[in-house]
């Protein structure tokens, strides 16, 4: 299943023992049995993954298929090359296959307006969409159970919809 995987899959790299920290990354190369990704970036830094070889990892790869989720993965090594940080992943054999309707979310950045209480209008960007929503970000404070109103242009056409803050 590794080398179905496509230059520029997204994967989320999560401690084996601590899944609620991880970071996303995109691939480079996929071989038989390693797998090839940039170095992840967080708040504008390289993220220092540990390689001791008692470190294990969780990485989900989000494929066309669905989320391909490998256990116990390790780091073979860490180098860079051409200005860009690489990690090479190995072991991964232990695969798990997500359903997709779950987890996929489509990234995208698509600029709209939200008004306020006051009718004052805000521009907001729409980070992505999933079946269960949008993820956007917008200077406007909101709270949850809140609805506003946003509109978003396509194709000459504007778009008003009412959203729940979640």
């Amino acid at each position: 299943m590794v080398r179905d995987l496509k230059r520029g899959s997204k994967i989320s790299i999560a401690f084996e023992k601590n899944h609620k920290k991880s970071y996303t990354t995109y691939v480079e190369t996929a071989y038989e049995n390693q797998l090839l990704v940039y170095n992840p970036i967080k708040d504008n830094k390289l993220v220092n993954l540990p390689n001791d070889k008692d470190m294990l990892y969780m990485v989900q790869v989000y494929t066309e298929r669905g989320i391909l989720t490998y256990h116990n993965v390790s780091i073979k090594r860490k180098f860079h090359k051409d200005n860009y940080h690489f990690v090479l992943l190995e072991n991964l054999g232990n695969i798990i296959h997500e359903q997709r309707r779950e987890f996929y979310r489509l990234d995208c950045m698509v600029p709209f307006l939200v008004k306020d209480k006051n009718e004052e209008t805000y521009q907001a960007i729409i980070k992505d969409i999933s079946e269960g929503g949008l993820l956007f970000v917008s200077n406007l404070e909101m709270f949850p159970a809140e609805e506003r109103e946003c509109s978003v242009s396509f194709n000459n056409q504007r778009i008003s919809i009412i959203i729940k803050i979640l």
